[in-house]
C-alpha cells in the first residue's frame, strides 16, 4: 500500500529550538493527510521526543551501530 516515508530531519543547533523542526514535520504530515495515506519516520534517540509530540509512536526498533563506519 503507498505510504510516504519522513527522513529524518535535522536543525543546526544554532536554529533548534525556534520551530523549524516542528514546521518542516507538520508539512509531511498535512501532506500524507492530504494524499490520505499514512506516514512513517526513523528517528535517533535524540530526536524521538519531537515526533512522538505530534503522535508518532514507536513501533519497531532497531539499533544500528556505527561505530565500524567511524
Amino acid at each position: 500500500r503507498p505510504f510516504l516515508f519522513l527522513t529524518i530531519l535535522a536543525v543546526h543547533p544554532k536554529h533548534q529550538r525556534k520551530g523549524v523542526g516542528a514546521a518542516l514535520l507538520r508539512w509531511g504530515i498535512d501532506r500524507a493527510d492530504a494524499l490520505g495515506i499514512e506516514c512513517f519516520i526513523e528517528a535517533t534517540p535524540e530526536g524521538r521526543r519531537s515526533y512522538e509530540r505530534v503522535g508518532f509512536r514507536a513501533v519497531q526498533e532497531r539499533v544500528f551501530d556505527m561505530r565500524p563506519f567511524g
